[in-house]
């Protein structure tokens, strides 16, 4: 082994903290609190570690243990069950790091190839076997707290021999052998063990009668080379099942040959084994051998384990159990045994070992992790108390009833309910409902909303398919247990339905599931994805990720996009709604030169900086619905789409058609959803506006909002906590974490628009490519079932549905890409602002009062007495001259403008001049920008 220098692993690890964080992850929180503690053992009730630096070294002081500051070496070793050389060597490996001069070995074993004789039979192999197994190979079989224990004054000691342990391994075949052997093709090829790679294999019987031996390589560096066979195995082999039948003949008292017995009577005197426990692997048997109990296991976790099997291990004791590994495969093979065999009795490892890695980096999960990592010495009593817990799926007993002589069956509501809830069926909270609960199914990462009818049909459909006997069927068909008031005492399940990361999202269709990051999409296979979704939820449609149809780039202020496969007729319709300038190609306009002089001819085609503003405006809708796709919700992108025209129309004109709608419907096709009706006036004050929205909401669209809408009522949903009071039931509150993005759509602009409103929206603007006609303004009438052929959405065939959620995955790509708010050209969504902040009567009697003969601009004005021209015109109560001079102000900047000229100012802000020897007076400039000579203090409309 190289030689490691500790300072070198803690240069490495950022002075032994990342090795730290690797075993105790909730230590993060401490870095900066050193008075902030974390739990060193998981079932710590209070947290008793705390985490701090010295001179540039990380150390953990545990004062639920012995309250010494340990470094990342000594965590290394009491977390890995090493000594300090190896220890070293662990982490070395794990971090690479290595000597300057001396590379780190990690453990491998020593491999040797050579041709083999020609008469070498095909398949044949051999082994070498050490004459008993070295202790340091022990300890990669046994836990060390299977055979050490903490003594009254808190050292380790030994309490079970390196002896007794051998003799278990010997009893189940298991052997350490110093290398073995195999033909592969036309070579012999040796693999041989060394002190830091230890060779084991399970050689049932005689290995060369029998044929075949397993091979277990603990240290190998892919999981997946860990075992190895040599020679053929036999089909259906069950380890342990030899020794088990061995120590229940043991039991059998001896007989007297002269003494007759019935077979009643024999089986009355027969003892059996308190327990037999069907593992998953060969080390988890050894283990529990090692602690007193009788282990079996198959060869693999996807072997089944036969009717013969089963009924052979019947008899040798009452109670079988199943321990299989917490991880998912785990967990879904031993539910499949206990579904076929409903008395096994599942031991359940507790959830609080997933939170350790092992050596590798994966998570805890066997039995051995469990004796390793448990928080006392005494894990033999810790084991017996997981068995003792542990209950099999038979929910009813049965009997016999003298008086009726024959067997009758009674309901186990305890066992009832655990049945349900092993195949899924759950009470999940919900405020849809005024019990505060709903009943549910999870199936694999799917959840659906149940009834308790739902689960009386599953339980009989269950026993109908078994063919149980016809009284304990209508034992179930007879009884109110079943009833949706003894379902109440099902469990509550907290179910995390978060379908996104901060830096991705999760689609789910019925044939893949795709994640989509900045990078592009990923795809798994259903339920390859530990993610839970409503079932409803999964898009059921067959899909296939495409090449990217577009590709955007950024030239200067302008975001650009290339189209590269136009098929998808939902990209084609956002082309489309993009294109402001699209009577220039369709109908023409005037000609003008370089100084602006009208020649003859019409231009049809678009300029570069024209062509330019119609990508940007594409791009822009691109983003606002990737935003909406995404659902993480970051506080500093809180934003609200609003769909708006382009076209500046009269304040309460209306126009519509322009598409804003079926873009901002798009997303309901993926989520959630709720639509609401944005015409009703005084829509806020509507106490129930968001009554159907529950916390699995993921979108609402309020749609073809009206003039008037009070967006103000809509910060606090947007950016903060959304309110919902349901009808007929109790009101809640949905955290901004988990409450639905909002979008708007509308024919009108934003009234009052101010900074706080302008933070809250990202805009998209639509031209009026769609409209109705013909009339005076258009001359056809335009839409995009008449322009595209067909109804968006509803007339899609399967192809065009997989164009359109490629299209739906790529826009959710490029808002991961861009952290920069992408908006789009805001010239008209300016002016259309500003036109609703004057209105269509200011602004109509401003151009007369200010056009260019009135004789109004590029003068000084008295404010009060223009102030009092208009405020007699207009009669409004109330009227301000703080509001006047603010509708003053967007005239101004609408027709570009320059209000009060800052050189007019006085320090104050304020423009004042003598009228008539009268005291100074507040005036109003208004200057035109094309006129470059300076305004003259002096020049007054006055006399």
């Amino acid at each position: 082994m190289a030689f490691i220098e500790i300072e070198n692993i803690l240069s490495a690890t950022n002075g032994g903290l990342d090795v730290i964080l690797f075993y105790f992850p909730a230590a993060v929180d401490c870095i900066n609190k050193p008075s902030k503690k974390f739990k060193y053992r998981v079932e710590e009730k209070t947290p008793s570690a705390s985490l701090k630096c010295f001179e540039g070294i990380w150390k953990v002081t545990d004062f639920g243990g012995d309250g010494k500051a340990k470094g990342a070496v000594e965590i290394a070793m009491e977390m890995e069950g090493l000594d300090f050389k190896n220890a070293l060597q662990f982490l070395a490996t794990k971090y690479g790091v290595g000597n300057t001069s001396t590379p780190v070995i990690t453990a491998r074993p020593t491999i040797e190839k050579k041709e083999a004789p020609q008469d070498t039979p095909e398949g044949s192999w051999s082994l070498v076997l050490l004459p008993e197994i070295p202790e340091a190979h022990l300890k990669e079989i046994f836990s060390e707290r299977v055979y050490m224990k903490a003594n009254k004054a808190g050292h380790k000691v030994q309490f079970r021999s390196w002896d007794d342990l051998r003799k278990i391994c010997s009893r189940y075949f298991l052997h350490a052998i110093g290398s073995y052997t195999w033909k592969k093709e036309n070579n012999l090829v040796t693999i041989s063990a060394t002190a830091e790679f230890p060779l084991f294999a399970y050689i049932h019987g005689s290995y060369e009668k029998e044929g075949w031996a397993k091979v277990y390589s603990p240290k190998a560096a892919d999981p997946a080379h860990r075992f190895r066979y040599l020679g053929k195995k036999p089909v259906d082999v069950l380890n342990g099942f030899n020794q088990a039948a061995a120590a229940f003949e043991e039991l059998q008292p001896s007989m007297d040959p002269d003494e007759e017995q019935s077979e009643s009577e024999k089986k009355k005197s027969r003892k059996k084994l308190d327990e037999i426990i069907l593992c998953s692997g060969e080390t988890d048997a050894l283990n529990i051998a090692a602690l007193g109990f009788w282990p079996v296991w198959m060869n693999s976790e996807s072997q089944a384990l036969t009717e013969r099997q089963y009924n052979s291990l019947k008899g040798f004791t009452e109670k079988l159990y199943i321990l299989f590994d917490l991880d998912k495969t785990g967990k879904a093979k031993a539910h499949q045994l206990n579904m076929q065999f409903l008395d096994f009795r599942t031991i359940e490892l507790p959830a609080w070992l997933l939170q350790h890695r092992d050596r590798r980096g994966k998570p805890c999960k066997d039995v051995r992790d469990f004796i390793k990592l448990y928080d006392s010495w005494d894990v033999e009593r810790a084991f017996k108390n997981l068995v003792s817990r542990s209950d099999p799926y038979q929910f009813w007993t049965s009997y016999y009833n003298g008086k009726s002589n024959k067997i009758e069956y009674a309901i186990n509501n305890a066992s009832l309910y655990r049945f349900l809830q092993k195949n899924g069926f759950w009470k999940l909270q919900s405020n849809k409902s005024k019990e505060g609960f709903i009943f549910i199914r999870i199936q694999g990462n799917l959840v659906k909303e149940v009834s308790g009818t739902d689960m009386k049909i599953f339980i009989k459909n269950f026993l109908y398919e078994r063919s149980m006997d016809v009284e304990l069927r209508n034992t179930f068909l007879r009884t109110n247990q079943l009833s949706d008031s003894s379902l109440n005492n099902l469990d509550t399940i907290e179910i995390d339905f978060t379908s996104h990361e901060p830096e991705a999202q999760y689609f789910f269709f019925i044939n893949e599931t795709w994640k989509v990051t900045p990078a592009g999409i990923e795809t798994y296979k259903p339920g390859q994805v530990e993610k839970y979704i409503w079932e409803d939820e999964v898009i059921n449609r067959k899909v296939k990720v495409l090449d990217p149809a577009f590709n955007v780039r950024k030239e200067a202020d302008r975001y650009r996009i290339d189209v590269l496969n136009d098929d998808c007729l939902f990209l084609k319709f956002l082309q489309k709604t993009s294109k402001i300038y699209w009577r220039i190609e369709e109908e023409g306009i005037p000609m003008y030169n370089d100084e602006g002089q009208k020649v003859d001819g019409i231009r049809t085609e678009l300029t570069a900086e024209e062509i330019s503003i119609q990508e940007h405006h594409l791009v822009n809708k691109l983003y606002s619905l990737g935003y909406l796709l995404h659902r993480y919700k970051n506080k500093a992108r809180s934003w609200a789409p609003w769909g708006m025209d382009n076209k500046i129309a009269d304040e309460n004109e209306s126009h519509g058609g322009s598409g804003k709608s079926i873009c901002f419907e798009a997303p309901i096709h993926f989520m959630k959803s709720e639509t609401i009706n944005g015409r009703v006036e005084d829509i806020h004050n509507d106490k129930h506006i968001f009554g159907f929205v529950t916390e699995h909401t993921d979108y609402v669209l309020v749609n073809d909002c009206n003039a008037y809408l009070n967006f103000d009522f809509f910060f606090e949903p947007i950016t903060g906590t959304m309110h919902c009071n349901p009808k007929h039931t109790m009101g809640f509150k949905i955290p901004y974490a988990d409450s639905p993005k909002i979008a708007f759509t509308s024919n009108y602009g934003i009234r009052k628009v101010d900074p706080s409103k302008e933070r809250r929206i990202i805009y998209s603007v639509f031209s009026d490519y769609y409209h109705h006609g013909p009339t005076e303004e258009y001359k056809t009438h335009r839409d995009p079932l008449t322009d595209l052929g067909k109804k968006l959405f509803d007339d899609f065939t399967e192809s065009e549905w997989n164009l359109f959620y490629n299209t739906m995955a790529r826009a959710t790509q490029l808002y991961l890409f861009n952290q920069e708010k992408i908006t789009p050209p805001m010239e008209n969504v300016v002016k259309r602002n500003m036109k609703i902040t004057m209105g269509d009567e200011f602004l109509s009697w401003a151009d007369l009062h200010f056009s260019a003969d009135g004789g109004h601009r590029d003068t000084f004005i008295l404010r009060s007495e223009i102030f009092e021209e208009y405020a007699s015109k207009v009669n409004i109560k109330g009227y301000t001259m703080q509001r006047f001079s603010k509708q003053l102000k967007c005239w101004c900047e609408y027709h570009n403008f320059i209000f009060n000229p800052k050189e007019l100012q006085s320090e104050n802000g304020r423009i004042q001049r003598r009228v008539n020897g009268n005291p100074p007076a507040d005036m109003i400039y208004i200057q035109t920008r094309t006129d470059n000579t300076p305004p003259d203090p002096d020049k007054l409309p006055f006399t």
